[in-house]
């Protein structure tokens, strides 16, 4: 008899509470999560979002969100899957369990997914994340039967940068034209040559340049054919090209240093580093049909799509 009494107790406040639910995924409140993803055996533990541990495959949910916008193309995210996932595995090594905090990337919480995306885009944005995840479950980036280092970045220059020292034959320079249309492409900045020494002055307390004459003193030591400086003299020091852009708020270091009046005006073209894979490019490449793996092999000279055992 108690059975049944609380059987129907149970019907009733399913009854309340159905209609209440159902308007709250209508209206958006209440976002509809579909966990698919695959177990890999290997746990991510101790996350700052308070979570004791997590599958490395669950994992990758997070960590691509906070890699590449949630509009893209599935196939372009399909890509950044396999790139973050060979990360994860390289960080892994031979062990089952990782420190959050030795990965070293940064990792979207739910609730820094939902005040990135806008909890109109949640749901949406995330089950395509993890469709992704789940879809490609256990697939790496290998060369030579080893894991890559999956470098990327979010606009090239119009062309990808090619690994001069054949550490890594797999990063060779190919055409991304397309990159040219995306947002934030082209950076100018026009600075006074007092404005430049202060900017420079904070990349070595060792190195401080004077404004005087500041611009003759600017000389490029070494600049590779994609535009990306590796090298310059500024003053009597040397600096990378890298740290003079960040010094400078520029997001590349692909860059042209000139005379404007009497300020200097620097010119960069891209976003990131400029090697591996180019995800706006990659993209563009995925409205075009391509498939995740085709857009690996355009960016990744000669790898593999390889399944973890």
């Amino acid at each position: 008899m108690k059975g049944k009494k609380g059987q129907v107790i149970a019907v009733v406040i399913l009854c309340i509470l159905f209609p209440y639910v159902v308007t709250l995924l209508l209206s958006g409140r209440l976002p509809t999560i579909v966990k698919k993803t695959g177990y890999s055996g290997r746990e991510v533990v101790a996350i700052s979002d308070g979570t004791s541990s997590m599958d490395l495959e669950e994992y990758l949910i997070g960590l691509v969100a906070a890699q590449i916008p949630g509009k893209y193309e599935k196939e372009a995210i399909k890509a950044q899957v396999m790139i973050a996932r060979t990360y994860l595995y390289q960080i892994f090594g031979s062990e089952f369990t990782v420190a959050q905090e030795n990965i070293g990337m940064e990792y979207f919480s739910l609730s820094d997914m939902r005040q990135v995306w806008g909890e109109e885009n949640f749901s949406t944005y995330y089950n395509k994340i993890e469709s992704c995840v789940s879809s490609t479950f256990g697939m790496v980036i290998t060369y030579n039967k080893e894991y890559i280092q999956p470098l990327y970045h979010a606009v090239s220059s119009g062309v990808t940068r090619e690994d001069t020292t054949n550490t890594y034959p797999y990063l060779k320079s190919v055409s991304s034209i397309v990159d040219s249309e995306a947002e934030g492409y082209l950076q100018m900045k026009v600075i006074s040559q007092e404005s430049m020494a202060e900017a420079i002055n904070t990349i070595d307390k060792g190195k401080q340049v004077s404004e005087e004459n500041l611009l003759s003193t600017i000389q490029v030591i070494e600049k590779e054919s994609s535009g990306y400086i590796k090298e310059l003299q500024i003053g009597n020091y040397t600096f990378s090209g890298i740290s003079v852009a960040k010094a400078l708020g520029l997001s590349s270091h692909c860059m042209t240093i000139e005379a404007y009046e009497d300020n200097i005006r620097i010119i960069a073209k891209g976003i990131g580093h400029g090697y591996g894979l180019s995800q706006f490019g990659a993209n563009e490449m995925a409205k075009q049909g391509k498939t995740a793996e085709e857009i690996l092999a355009y960016y990744y000279s000669g790898i593999e799509i390889a399944k973890v055992d």
